[in-house]
């Protein structure tokens, strides 16, 4: 099974004042005794703030 985890943050100081935070450190401690190997990540810092509309998707009207 794969499992894929999103994350965004406003900026790089929201991003590390969760992973400094008790809940991220207590999940960390309870993640490691369910995985079987070190998982890959991918960290890129996009400009902007917020997401954009899909062009390709709406809903029907």
């Amino acid at each position: 099974n794969k499992y894929t985890l999103l994350e965004a943050f406003a900026d790089a100081e929201a991003g590390a004042a969760h992973v400094a935070s008790e809940h991220f450190k207590a999940g960390m401690e309870t993640l490691a005794g369910a995985i079987a190997s070190t998982p890959e990540i991918i960290n890129v810092e996009v400009p902007g703030q917020g997401w954009s509309a899909m062009a390709e998707l709406s809903p029907r009207p």
